[in-house]
């Protein structure tokens, strides 16, 4: 019975010697026992692969999203500001200072924009300079002396005189204030006055232009600056106190 245990127990071992040197494992030291330290190599290294993988994914993602929201809020920024920016137009009425230099008689003319929105310049017919800003204004100039062929070159130079309004009542530094090329608009001229006083009635305030009076709600004006409106040279703004 052992001998037949024995001999039993010898074969499996032979069947299993002659598989592992089989044609397919050939010339390979313990195939199999390869095939499950590769296996198990593979599988240790995969989870690092994922791991690292994601991780770069993340760092990506995460670099990625500060980049678009600040090219976002600078845009926003940009077009707010690009929003509130007031350029000052001409009117009739202004008083404007046109400086003519680079030809043989240099002329400095003043002059004040008549109710048709012209002014008028040597040797050349009436300008219309109403509407137009201090910089469109030269541009014309320069242009029409050059077209009519009364000069070949000419720098124009256009000042506009200092320009005021005026802010009483209820705001903390009432006075005079110049208004420069850019303009000012109602909601600046109170912040420029040092802003409300504690008892401002900010709802109802009066701007007097000339014979005119004007109200104007200036809460609704700092919820909708779209709304802002510029002031004319002259203007006085008054800002009432609260009943309350």
């Amino acid at each position: 019975m052992k001998v037949k245990s024995f001999i039993f127990i010898t074969c499996i071992l032979l069947l299993l010697q002659g598989a592992c040197v089989s044609p397919e494992n050939k010339g390979l030291a313990n195939p199999p026992f390869k095939f499950l330290e590769l296996e198990n190599k593979t599988l240790k290294k995969k989870p690092a692969a994922l791991q690292a993988a994601k991780n770069k994914r993340d760092v990506q993602s995460l670099s990625s999203r500060p980049r678009k929201q600040k090219f976002e809020i600078r845009k926003s920024v940009q077009e707010e500001t690009e929003g509130k920016v007031s350029v000052f137009r001409l009117k009739s009425g202004d008083t404007v200072l046109i400086n003519l230099r680079s030809i043989p008689e240099e002329t400095e003319v003043q002059d004040i924009i008549d109710e048709n929105g012209n002014i008028t310049l040597p040797l050349i017919d009436k300008v219309q300079a109403s509407g137009k800003t201090a910089a469109e204004l030269e541009d014309l100039i320069q242009k029409t002396y050059v077209t009519q062929k009364i000069y070949k070159g000419i720098t124009v130079n256009v000042v506009i005189p200092s320009q005021s309004f005026y802010v009483r009542g209820e705001v903390k530094t009432p006075g005079r204030f110049p208004i420069d090329n850019v303009g000012v608009t109602l909601v600046q001229a109170i912040a420029i006055a040092g802003g409300y006083t504690d008892f401002a009635n900010a709802k109802k305030v009066k701007i007097i232009r000339g014979r005119e009076t004007l109200t104007r709600n200036l809460r609704d004006l700092e919820k909708n600056p779209e709304k802002d409106e510029d002031i004319n040279a002259g203007d006085v703004i008054v800002v009432p106190r609260s009943i309350f």
